[in-house]
């Protein structure tokens, strides 16, 4: 099959690299760089097959290869995120992996996706774990969940599905210390990861604080609405990041006990892909990407 022309675009801009997005060389091994990876779009026929690469850097992202199914996928955008302080299983307390992704295709169709994390993601994850739950090995126990929206952290979603360790296949480069973490799939969305969950996982957040939390519409022109609903109050800092870190919209906002809404204007950002964030000060951390129009 023919490399899409954005392909074929971003591998003339340097030469992709084995090397996976984010991640820091410190000398005696690597490690996640927490954040947002902007998110990158490729065309897909059915059949192609391409890995989607950091037009900044051509750090690979995903893989994809579309099954011939007579479905073409259309444009696929994927985006990634590393959270920078552990998430957890609402109800039960599970951590999950830091690293997790969303893809979102024009059509869905049947496909093979290829994830990419670090040991030293896996590492992180054992280091929540321990000493309750299960230490994490992608070989033997990696379960991955597949959220059928767009994941809020804290939000509790439709329908959650679970692709189970028989379903994948985990390689180990040990030069480079990254795990290939592959999977079929009939249909996409959010995917996050850890080891068999016990419990409801239809609830992802390292919220203590029992809250619920919703933004609309997202993708977001001018305005966007944040929702949380609460069991007590507290003020919350809300902030605005772009894809390199700056902080773009900084808003606090006084949570009291049920329903709260919050419209935040956002017309003066330019086109792209945000992250926003917020927290009281301790208990209460939810964190999603945004996408402005």
């Amino acid at each position: 099959m023919l490399l899409t022309a954005m392909v074929q675009e971003i591998k003339a801009q340097c030469l992709p690299s084995d090397t996976i997005a984010n991640i820091n060389f410190t000398g005696v091994g690597q490690a996640s760089i927490c954040g947002m990876v902007p998110c990158e779009s490729l065309n897909f026929l059915d059949g192609d097959t391409a890995t989607f690469y950091t037009t900044l850097n051509c750090r690979k992202i995903i893989s994809l290869r579309d099954r011939v199914d007579g479905i073409n996928l259309g444009n696929v955008s994927v985006c990634e995120y590393i959270n920078c302080s552990t998430q957890y299983i609402s109800g039960s307390g599970q951590p999950m992996l830091n690293r997790w992704f969303t893809i979102t295709p024009t059509n869905n169709g049947n496909a093979n996706v290829s994830l990419y994390f670090l040991q030293g993601d896996i590492d992180d994850y054992n280091t929540a774990a321990f000493p309750i739950w299960p230490m994490l090995d992608p070989s033997v126990n990696l379960s991955i969940w597949q959220f059928d929206t767009t994941l809020v952290l804290g939000a509790p979603v439709s329908s959650v599905t679970n692709i189970p360790n028989s379903s994948i296949t985990a390689t180990y480069d040990t030069l480079l210390t990254v795990w290939t973490i592959s999977f079929p799939v009939d249909s996409f969305s959010t995917f996050c990861f850890s080891t068999p969950v016990t419990g409801n996982p239809a609830n992802v957040s390292n919220v203590k604080a029992d809250a619920f939390i919703k933004l609309s519409p997202n993708p977001a022109n001018d305005k966007l609405n944040l929702e949380i609903v609460a069991e007590r109050n507290y003020m919350a800092s809300i902030q605005i990041t772009d894809i390199i870190g700056r902080n773009v919209k900084a808003v606090d906002m006084m949570i009291n006990k049920g329903r709260n809404t919050k419209t935040i204007d956002i017309s003066t950002l330019q086109a792209g892909s945000y992250l926003l964030s917020g927290t009281n000060g301790s208990d209460l951390k939810f964190s999603n990407i945004i996408i402005k129009e």
